[in-house]
């Protein structure tokens, strides 16, 4: 969540543009970029997600709907089952995309940073002394 909350501060700061008392006028933009936005990991936004459906931004061009003005809509249960089994599938396999993600970075970290040595009692050590005076080398 804190990691979230210092993107949508980066992006309200892209928003406001020098106008700092103005910024809570510019959450709700923000949140609507940061729920559409395709993520890289795994190819989906959160917003499709969620409700299985791509998002509608103004601007998007609209296809009409055209639905059969004598046909009942009871009948459309199947076709919401198969959609929700599929979005049930999709929100699987992006899980698995994040926590493979996951552990690749986790693994990249592992091999570029050191483990922290562990220090007994009477070993030697090198201590530096991080204060600095002026005019000291």
């Amino acid at each position: 969540m804190e990691r979230f909350n210092g993107y949508l501060k980066q992006i309200v700061a892209r928003y406001i543009q020098g106008h700092r008392k103005d910024w809570d006028h510019y959450i709700a933009p923000a949140l609507l970029a940061t729920r559409t936005r395709v993520h890289s990991v795994h190819g989906y936004s959160p917003f499709f997600l969620l409700y299985g459906l791509p998002p509608r931004l103004p601007g998007d061009e609209v296809q009409p709907i055209a639905l059969p003005l004598d046909t009942p809509h009871d009948d459309d249960s199947p076709r919401l089952a198969q959609r929700f089994q599929s979005l049930l599938g999709v929100r699987r396999t992006s899980r698995q995309q994040i926590r493979r993600h996951q552990h690749l970075a986790n693994q990249r970290y592992q091999r570029t940073h050191r483990k922290p040595h562990k220090y007994y009692k009477d070993d030697p050590v090198l201590v530096k002394n991080g204060l600095r005076y002026a005019f000291t080398p």
